[in-house]
């Protein structure tokens, strides 16, 4: 009956006429009255058998794959609570070679590498980390495609201008889909999708999220297949079992223009802090709270009380103005680190700044060391660092907004009459105020989601990205995935059954 129901819906909905609705009344009333017999059978079914209730309810229970703690608090999506589920050593290999021969000839090479590297010589300029993102790394200069696959390929060759930043998401993104070349090879138009990775630069991330969607679809059974693009909106993917629906995919970018604008001023200000006290001999961390937004400060101000913090009877202690708080926690010019490690490394930023790179305790971390040549070091010479966070409320709001936006977005993309899938994507890097605050509202408007009754959402997954360097700096990427039903919609349990949830990151294969 749910392909002739379809059939029905999508018609009327194209169409708007008496004579269709008035066939889509009888077999929506026939399709009823089947169910209706249907659960009689399986209430007599179970009375007939014997078995209690809680044992039927518990046989009725949906296989779901992933972990049976609720993992909503970003304090448990950390390295010492989640157990790896791959070797990214072990299974990038086979996956990147599987790519690099979908690529044109000649392609990869049109771009120098070291154009996607950490640059080998101290130019002078600092490392600013916001969201733990490297915000160089997330625009790069040049195609978003050739940084991964070169990323992915330094990584592998252990070269020291891997940039570590942008590959804790890059690199595994690339090992899954590589690996998921081969379920694509079974999708319906897949191909012309894949040749978009190289054709359309700026839709890179869009367009890998969505190969690892269909991928995933393909594995789990549900017979996908790419629908065309075309000048009006359409979904992305057509799935036909075990009936027809249509599944949109939307990714957020990894920074939002608040935050590129919010990194931009902690850079300004840095950059005016940093000439000011390296001529006045002060070397350390500066902790910058603001109870205001970024761009109510002035720079030149704050960096001229952050220099007095010299003559603070306890420096290290944060002295209150309008604007917030400033502290200075003082190092030695020379700190020679236990072991030679890569210049900015998560293991050289800890050492020296005590910068934690898995939960930051801080919205963001800008600092300039003086190296000798190379990207490789053994210690940190007159390092000065600026940790800064925000606790203005509007601040807060703005950076916790969550990505509910492009649930509108993906609604708007649904057909008439149709059943539709979302998954929506972010990363998610902020401190964990920040993020707990970003998923609690995801959960609290997408709980009970609305939109017109045109066609039907039953299911929404959301993908939580948590990339970051590990270490020397090696990626690492947790996937919290939060699978959502819509009852009024039709969203009953068996969904999260029959469609994946982790996308960038898959079980053992």
């Amino acid at each position: 009956m749910i392909p002739q129901l379809h059939e029905a819906r999508t018609r009327w909905a194209r169409t708007r006429s008496a004579e269709d609705r008035a066939h889509l009344d009888r077999v929506e009333a026939d399709a009823q009255a089947k169910r209706d017999i249907f659960d009689d059978l399986l209430l007599r079914t179970q009375a007939a058998s014997g078995i209690p209730d809680e044992v039927f309810d518990k046989l009725s229970e949906p296989e779901i794959d992933g972990d049976s703690i609720n993992r909503v608090n970003r304090s448990l999506l950390t390295v010492e609570h989640i157990e790896p589920d791959n070797s990214i050593e072990e299974v990038l290999p086979d996956a990147l070679e599987a790519l690099i021969r979908r690529l044109p000839n000649g392609w990869l090479d049109e771009e120098e590498a070291d154009r996607f590297r950490l640059p080998v010589l101290d130019d002078g300029r600092p490392v600013s980390i916001v969201k733990g993102i490297r915000p160089e790394s997330e625009a790069p200069q040049g195609h978003r495609l050739r940084q991964m696959v070169r990323a992915s390929l330094d990584f592998l060759a252990g070269d020291p201008r891997y940039d570590h930043f942008g590959g804790a998401m890059l690199v595994p993104q690339a090992a899954t889909l590589g690996r998921r070349l081969a379920s694509l090879g079974t999708v319906t138009n897949a191909a012309e999708r894949i040749a978009n990775l190289w054709r359309k630069p700026s839709e890179v991330d869009n367009t890998v999220y969505e190969l690892l969607v269909a991928g995933a679809l393909a594995e789990k059974g549900r017979e996908p297949s790419f629908i065309p693009e075309m000048q009006e909106k359409t979904p992305d993917i057509r799935c036909m079992n075990p009936f027809p629906q249509v599944v949109e995919c939307k990714r957020r970018q990894a920074l939002s223009e608040y935050e590129q604008r919010e990194e931009q001023i902690m850079r300004a200000l840095f950059s005016r802090l940093d000439a000011k006290v390296r001529a006045l001999g002060m070397f350390g961390v500066f902790e910058l709270s603001l109870t205001v937004e970024a761009e109510l400060v002035d720079v030149d101000a704050v960096a001229d009380k952050a220099a007095l913090q010299r003559f603070a009877p306890r420096p290290d202690h944060p002295v209150i103005y309008p604007w917030g708080s400033i502290a200075f926690r003082d190092i030695p010019r020379r700190i020679a680190l236990p072991q030679p490690t890569k210049a900015y490394s998560p293991d050289m930023l800890e050492y020296a700044f005590d910068w934690e790179s898995d939960v930051p305790d801080w919205d963001g971390l800008v600092c300039k060391v003086r190296s000798a040549e190379g990207v490789s070091v053994d210690e940190v010479r007159d390092g000065v660092a600026l940790a800064w966070r925000n606790d203005a409320a509007a601040a807060i709001v703005k950076r916790a907004k969550p990505p509910t936006s492009l649930f509108g977005k993906a609604a708007n993309q649904i057909p008439g009459g149709e059943f539709g899938i979302v998954y929506l994507a972010y990363m998610e890097g902020a401190r964990e105020e920040v993020a707990n605050r970003r998923v609690e509202q995801v959960l609290d408007r997408l709980q009970d989601w609305e939109h017109s009754a045109m066609f039907r959402i039953p299911h929404v997954i959301v993908n939580r990205l948590y990339p970051r360097p590990l270490g020397w700096g090696g990626p690492d990427l947790i996937e919290s995935s939060i699978p959502l039903l819509s009852e009024i919609s039709g969203g009953e349990p068996w969904y999260r059954e029959a469609f994946p949830s982790r996308i960038f990151v898959p079980g053992k294969m």
